[in-house]
């Protein structure tokens, strides 16, 4: 069961009691030591991105945001006029969205490439969630991730922000550099406490299991994607994962 799973990762010390309610359920696991010492800051208890808010209001930066569409209400209240989103949930242009939805999904749209779009709107940083709403990794996340153009220069337990390491900011990449490996906690953060208030939803423990895959984790990574084959054994990604780990063993 996944609440077995969860018992063999959860050992370390907990947390404030503060947060007690937030993190329970996922102390800590044995075999990753960087979550034990990991900091959960008060902003995910909302959806809002109120951390990666306080972090680029006073940041002078050259270039375009790209955001997440359901932050862009709250970014433009905490940063409009200074910084201005490129989305947020009024929809005024659908043409706009069309892009928007290429970018994030890493598609093409109209012969236009996620890459090309963002070099048409001069897009040089980019705040985003860690999953989708149903609980799959941004595909465009991956895309940042194995990317050496772009660089994580802030996390906290609710947003990533992605900075183009062009020379227009190549201050700010330096002065805010972080291990993009930082990714992969954030992943496994947000995984396990969704997997577990969602009991039939195996898209968490698959993007749990692929994030412990690119730690190099490879039996808690089996371990994920068995539970997740416990809730939809049809599904196909899951099947792929655990084709991939068998050949890896």
């Amino acid at each position: 069961t996944f609440s077995r799973l969860v018992a063999e990762v959860k050992t370390r010390k907990a947390f404030s009691f503060l947060l007690f309610c937030i993190i329970g359920a996922f102390l800590a696991f044995n075999s990753l030591k960087s979550l034990a010492s990991h900091e959960f800051k008060t902003e995910f208890v909302s959806d809002m991105p109120k951390g990666a808010a306080d972090f680029l209001v006073n940041l002078k930066v050259e270039g375009n945001m790209l955001n997440d569409y359901g932050y862009g209400g709250y970014l433009i209240w905490r940063l409009y006029p200074g910084k201005k989103v490129f989305i947020d949930g009024r929809l005024l242009e659908d043409d706009v969205y069309n892009e928007y939805k290429t970018i994030t999904l890493t598609k093409r749209n109209q012969n236009q490439s996620w890459e090309g779009i963002i070099k048409k709107h001069d897009i040089s940083y980019i705040v985003i969630p860690p999953l989708l709403y149903h609980g799959q990794i941004y595909p465009l996340l991956e895309k940042l991730y194995e990317s050496d153009r772009w660089e994580l220069i802030y996390k906290d337990d609710l947003s990533l922000i992605f900075m183009n390491n062009d020379s227009r900011n190549i201050a700010l990449v330096k002065q805010y550099y972080m291990d993009k490996k930082e990714v992969l906690t954030t992943i496994i953060v947000h995984a396990i406490k969704n997997a577990e208030s969602d009991s039939t939803n195996p898209y968490y423990l698959i993007s749990m299991g692929k994030a412990f895959y690119k730690m190099g984790k490879y039996d808690e990574a089996e371990k994920a994607f068995l539970e997740a084959y416990k809730r939809d054994p049809d599904n196909p990604e899951t099947k792929r994962w655990m084709q991939r780990l068998r050949e890896r063993k």
